[in-house]
């Protein structure tokens, strides 16, 4: 018998990931489009605007005078099914956060604060008798999950004595250890995280998202040379063509400054599963499966030249979702549910243009179906929408 399905009783926030929220330059008049769905997906647009979207050295502001950009919407290619879905599904607000992913989350997550504090002075329609508790639900996709996270903390320092506002979350990709795709996009920029725009790996080394999407520590031998683990967020490890020269100053080199920042807040990012958190009952996890993605790369000392050269041809890939993998994305102690690359088409996967399975996860009805029954309440097989197989639901 199948299970009675619950609506949600919370309105809920969808957090986008890296790339997720279009970009807008509002000096212009009428406003100037920076950075959208059409930008991010078609190649053939041309070159990407160096002036419109990079940061200034200290990655504080736009750094072009005339430049003045700010988040607009999320991105309807990669969300608008999702969202849609969820209102259908629930019957309550279902809420898009947009922010500058070039930022650092840390900036994002303050703004979220702000945003969650608005959202609490509505009145949404009430399913229960019990009135609202001015908690929400979050759905968070890939970098969207680090920004949630980081809330966390921000709220708890900008209202130290009001409860989290958190009812439940789900976890859509979210590389909790970071990603090797970021090491990557930054020295070669051809991956699924920039999609396959090499042109954008110098504003990827300005852009702090970015960095704080590298590899955490804890995820073990990502990048090796001589069998000796490198310190990423030394950059000594770097590749040499992409770190200041002295002798020859360029602009768009990977920076020390940055990375140092990146390490300290992947140290301090707080844990959902922590007791002084508390939200290890309430969180879920989905993550994708099937497609190779990079787990460890072999630095050689030399290659045509240049010093500690990434043999990104000869990296060794594990299980995961061409972005990150299975054991960044799934958290020890939370339920979560595997979407496999096999179980969408070849013709679904390539229409939707932005290509990767990473990035296709959010417009799955699966996905929408299995969050929307995860804020009803449900647990266990009784989260699998119909056709999924039962062995791809792995309990806490």
């Amino acid at each position: 018998m199948s299970p009675t399905i619950q609506k949600p009783d919370h309105p809920c926030i969808v957090i986008p990931g890296i790339k997720g929220t279009g970009l807008a330059n509002i000096y212009s008049l009428p406003p100037a489009t920076t950075w959208s769905a059409w930008e991010a997906a078609d190649q053939s647009l041309g070159d990407v605007d160096f002036e419109s979207l990079s940061l200034d050295a200290a990655a504080q502001a736009d750094s072009a005078a005339d430049v003045v950009n700010r988040a607009t919407q999320l991105l309807a290619i990669a969300y608008g099914s999702f969202a849609r879905g969820l209102r259908g599904r629930s019957g309550q607000p279902v809420y898009l956060f947009p922010y500058d992913w070039r930022y650092s989350n840390v900036r994002a997550a303050g703004r979220l604060v702000n945003f969650v504090r608005m959202l609490q002075q509505k009145r949404p329609k009430q399913t229960q008798s019990a009135p609202w508790d001015k908690t929400f639900d979050f759905a968070c996709h890939s970098m969207g999950g680090l920004v949630f996270r980081q809330f966390l903390a921000a709220w708890r320092h900008a209202w130290p004595g009001d409860p989290l506002p958190v009812n439940r979350i789900v976890f859509i990709a979210t590389p909790h250890l970071g990603s090797l795709d970021a090491v990557e996009a930054m020295i070669r920029g051809e991956t699924s995280l920039f999609d396959g725009r090499k042109e954008l790996r110098k504003l990827a080394r300005t852009f702090p998202g970015v960095y704080e999407l590298l590899p955490n520590p804890k995820l073990a031998r990502t990048v090796i040379q001589n069998e000796n683990e490198l310190d990423i967020f030394d950059i000594n490890s770097w590749q040499e063509n992409v770190t200041p020269d002295p002798q020859d100053p360029e602009d768009f080199n990977v920076e020390q400054r940055h990375l140092t920042a990146a390490r300290d807040f992947i140290n301090e990012l707080p844990d959902v599963r922590s007791p002084e958190i508390g939200l290890a009952g309430r969180a879920f996890v989905i993550y994708g499966t099937g497609g190779e993605t990079l787990r460890t790369v072999t630095v050689l000392e030399w290659q045509d030249g240049t010093k500690n050269w990434y043999d990104f041809d000869h990296a060794k890939c594990a299980d995961g979702d061409q972005v990150v993998l299975v054991e960044s994305a799934r958290l020890a102690g939370i339920a979560s549910l595997e979407i496999k690359k096999a179980d969408v088409s070849f013709f679904s996967l390539k229409s939707h243009m932005l290509g990767s399975l990473h990035a296709f996860l959010p417009s799955m009805d699966e996905v929408c179906s299995a969050t929307s029954r995860f804020f009803a309440g449900l647990t266990g097989p009784a989260l699998l929408p119909k056709g999924v197989d039962p062995k791809q639901f792995h309990p806490a």
